[in-house]
């Protein structure tokens, strides 16, 4: 017998933007596995230059993230309608029989698509975060038969505050979303792009900013409709589905992770205390389905015009911090080092600004001018320096996350977890109370090894007997933080 939620998408047609993102395809490959939806419409943005929208989405589906979905139902591309258009465009980009067949058939919404580079030029972001938005908020008005509507925000909408609340937070905001709307018709990319600071004010950077805009815009216009708004923190690899350590990006956190086990990073300005916000990717996919469900369950008989929130964060009962998470997935890499790492992996949190700025100086800059001169006399062209301003532009816009201490409320996120049937608790798990970090880590670990370094688990021996040389090496040079190696190599 099927689930409430499963029930519930029975025979729907669902609409999702954003299906080529790292959430966005785990969101669809979890709908057609695990519900009997009628038809997924998925938004499709065409390359120029490149192939069709049709096989740009064939690529996707050959990724091991849908081979399960492949064997359990061979025959799931049939549910997949693909939509060319694009959020940056009015109207979605969309054509016009198109646009007409969405508003007469869509009954539940997945809005994933953003950019969600925190260095994004502010008329970028705005163009899709916020008139992106704004354009399937108006849509959505027009549907006869929507039942609910996922907004995808962000847990850190809040975070010019330390703790970030299940609630709105226009009152920080310098300009409301239609003030910034009409701001940017009036002006041209690079003079509004001039006023990035005025605009976003205390907040640390574009993605963050256009997030609360857009927010902003669903509060004050769609207060009629089945909506909610799921604000996931820092989304990392699977947890349980379709298998554990699938990921396919390394953006943000995940990107310095991969930089740390590579030896390219080697210090953070964090501190070994501060709460890691990290959540699966397969917890997010999990708990919009429920939330879909929810909404739609609820929204007959609801007493306020606001949306409900949900922050997907870890629970405090269940806690991850910084120097925890190093730890563990520097002891894994032992296990399964990369084959090409640049230096013995390690690396120091320093929370003390002018600390990490010197430190980064001594640990990373000088090494890479010097290992850039024995390339020179080697003849390769490799460019040591040139990466290592790349990792400092990546920790420098991912900085606010690493060194500030955020807590979350999530009680809206209990209250939706106590009310689903524990047959849906099993099926759609987004449980941050139990979840092993140990074990999960050890997966993120392998995924970023397989998935994104492509090092299959043949290169392991060669990799180990490498990174042994490179510890005797470090140990040579740096006497006085030797005792932070690992007390056995394997």
């Amino acid at each position: 017998m099927d689930t409430d939620i499963q029930q519930f998408f029975e025979n729907k047609t669902v609409f999702v933007t954003g299906g080529t993102g790292f959430l966005g395809k785990v969101l669809i490959e979890k709908i057609l596995r695990s519900t009997k939806v009628r038809r997924i419409y998925v938004l499709l943005r065409p390359k120029s230059g490149h192939e069709s929208i049709v096989e740009r989405f064939n690529d996707i589906l050959k990724s091991p993230l849908f081979e399960k979905l492949h064997k359990l139902r061979p025959k799931f591309p049939d549910h997949i309608q693909l939509m060319e258009g694009d959020c940056s465009r009015e109207n979605l980009g969309l054509a016009n029989d198109d646009y007409r067949t969405l508003i007469e058939n869509v009954e539940v919404i997945m809005h994933c698509a953003a950019t969600v580079r925190f260095n994004e030029t502010l008329s970028l972001a705005t163009e899709i975060n916020v008139h992106g938005t704004a354009d399937i908020i108006k849509m959505a008005n027009k549907m006869k038969r929507l039942k609910s509507f996922v907004h995808v925000s962000t847990a850190f909408v809040n975070c010019t505050t330390i703790h970030c609340e299940e609630g709105f937070s226009k009152d920080k905001l310098s300009v409301t979303c239609e003030q910034l709307l009409n701001i940017k018709k009036s002006l041209s990319p690079e003079q509004f792009d001039s006023l990035t600071p005025t605009l976003i004010g205390k907040y640390p950077n574009t993605y963050t900013f256009t997030k609360a805009v857009s927010e902003e815009f669903i509060q004050t216009h769609a207060e009629s409709l089945p909506i909610c708004i799921f604000r996931p923190a820092i989304v990392f690899s699977t947890s349980e589905e379709p298998f554990a350590g699938w990921m396919d990006n390394i953006q943000g956190a995940a990107g310095l992770t991969y930089c740390i086990l590579m030896g390219a990073l080697r210090v953070v300005n964090t501190s070994y205390e501060r709460r890691a916000p990290i959540v699966p990717v397969d917890y997010c996919a999990n708990m919009m389905l429920a939330a879909a469900w929810y909404t739609a369950l609820l929204d007959s008989s609801r007493f306020t015009k606001n949306p409900t929130i949900y922050n997907l964060t870890p629970e405090e009962s269940n806690l991850m911090t910084w120097g925890r998470y190093i730890t563990i997935l520097l002891k894994h890499n032992l296990q399964m080092p990369y084959s090409k790492i640049m230096w013995y992996p390690m690396v120091k949190p320093i929370s003390n600004n002018l600390l990490y700025r010197l430190m980064a100086i001594l640990y990373q800059t000088i090494p890479a001018y010097i290992m850039d001169m024995i390339c020179k006399l080697r003849g390769s062209k490799m460019s040591v320096v040139k990466l290592n301003g790349k990792i400092s532009r990546l920790t420098n816009i991912t900085r606010v996350f690493l060194k500030y201490d955020f807590t979350f409320d999530t009680a809206n996120t209990r209250h939706l977890w106590k009310s689903m049937s524990s047959e849906d608790k099993k099926l759609f798990n987004f449980d941050m109370i139990s979840l092993q970090w140990n074990v999960y880590l050890q997966n993120n670990a392998k995924g970023l090894r397989l998935f994104v370094a492509k090092e299959e688990s043949s290169t392991i021996p060669a990799a180990k007997s490498s990174l042994k040389r490179s510890s005797y090496v470090y140990s040579l040079l740096f006497t006085s933080t030797s005792s932070q190696l690992p007390t056995a190599l394997p």
